[in-house]
């Protein structure tokens, strides 16, 4: 009964800081929109009105819904190696190290394998499942946490540019927004990269020196 409690305390944790908590931004953000701005008519709850109930819920669902897209968005389509351009550049060559280090290793253990691409993604994908099997197990809850709930942050800003634009029809400003939104989703691609880049680093040096102790 203990185990069963703490490890539904553990999902809903994650869930809290991968979500819930980043979503909570956007709300953020769109009420003090509404609230400063008499041109952006938005149907929230209104906090005088003590609806707590209907926050709470409104903050379940809107979790619900960012993650789907943050999925769809960001980590549905980095699924090859976490190069990067901006952040944490100096990572990239210790990655291409690592992974062709780990890639000959797999190779020696098991030749099933071989038609297939070797990159990050799918490295991981195989990596996870065997060190899963060895102790002290290779965490890598925080960097999931960190993946999700910047995806989420950074969707926030940009739907809350979105409705700016929409609400503002002067040619120069939707051109100023679109091209602010542009640069968002750049940065916000490699920093998102950095993180499962960061992940697979850590997974490939557990793997290569999972037999030295």
């Amino acid at each position: 009964m203990d185990n069963t409690i703490s490890t539904l305390l553990k999902i809903f944790d994650s869930f809290f800081k991968r979500a819930i908590l980043p979503s909570i931004m956007l709300l953020v953000f769109l009420y003090i929109l509404q609230t400063y701005n008499t041109k952006i008519d938005i149907l929230l709850p209104s906090i005088e009105e003590k609806n707590y109930l209907l926050l709470f819920m409104l903050s379940i669902t809107l979790s619900y819904i960012m993650s789907i897209l943050t999925q769809s968005i960001f980590d549905n389509h980095l699924k090859n190696n976490f190069y990067g351009r901006f952040f944490y550049t100096s990572e990239n060559r210790t990655l291409d190290l690592l992974r062709e280090k780990v890639i000959n290793k797999l190779k020696k253990e098991n030749d099933i394998f071989e038609d297939i691409e070797y990159n990050d993604y799918f490295l991981y994908q195989v990596i996870g499942r065997k060190l899963a099997f060895i102790k002290p197990e290779t965490k890598t809850t925080r960097y999931m946490d960190e993946i999700k709930s910047a995806g989420i942050i950074f969707l926030s800003i940009i739907i809350t540019i979105f409705v700016v634009m929409i609400t503002y029809h002067s040619f120069m400003n939707v051109i100023i927004e679109l091209l602010l939104i542009g640069l968002i989703f750049i940065f916000s691609f490699d920093y998102i990269k950095s993180k499962y880049r960061s992940r697979a680093i850590r997974i490939y040096i557990n793997y290569l020196i999972e037999n030295k102790f």
